[in-house]
């Protein structure tokens, strides 16, 4: 998980791709994520909550897309049709804290159970937010032009006339 801060405050990461890191382990310096924030809670709190939380719609004004996840839930938040912010997709690996603690004191029996279907998931996840982008660079492109084109208004023209 890297830190990064874009102007929407400080995400507890970035969903990097390959191509956005150097030769370190470290993304570009400046690099926004290209699929998008992580924000990260508590076992004890409640994702879906905290996806309708203003945190979370900062971090999407910004990215496009926010992960959010207290490690039991994982829920995607990113753009519907209509550019609107919406919950698309979640994965859960306990219906609680309470049965996620000794789920997760036996990694490989979770990851037998469960490791497929998360890696699927993940995987849409990382394909969302391609086109997340997209409509997030068309939505400012969009916005700009609506500016560059609004046209210059000009008093009418009057006759004068030299007598």
């Amino acid at each position: 998980i890297i830190h990064i801060s874009h102007g929407a405050g400080f995400p507890d990461g970035g969903l990097f791709t390959p191509d956005q890191f150097q030769k370190g382990a470290e993304p570009l310096p400046g690099t926004m994520p290209s699929r998008g924030a992580i924000e990260a809670k508590p076992t004890s709190d409640d994702s879906f909550i905290t996806a309708k939380g203003k945190q979370v719609s900062k971090y999407w004004d910004k990215y496009a897309q926010v992960l959010v996840t207290n490690y039991r839930d994982f829920l995607l938040v990113g753009t519907d049709k209509e550019g609107k912010q919406v919950p698309l997709e979640s994965y859960r690996l306990a219906t609680d804290e309470k049965s996620f603690w000794p789920a997760a004191s036996h990694p490989q029996t979770m990851a037998t159970e469960q490791g497929e279907a998360f890696v699927e998931f993940l995987g849409r996840m990382m394909l969302h937010a391609a086109v997340a982008l997209k409509v997030q660079v068309t939505r400012r492109i969009g916005a700009a032009a609506s500016v560059a084109v609004t046209p210059i208004r000009r008093p009418p023209l009057v006759s004068l006339s030299f007598g």
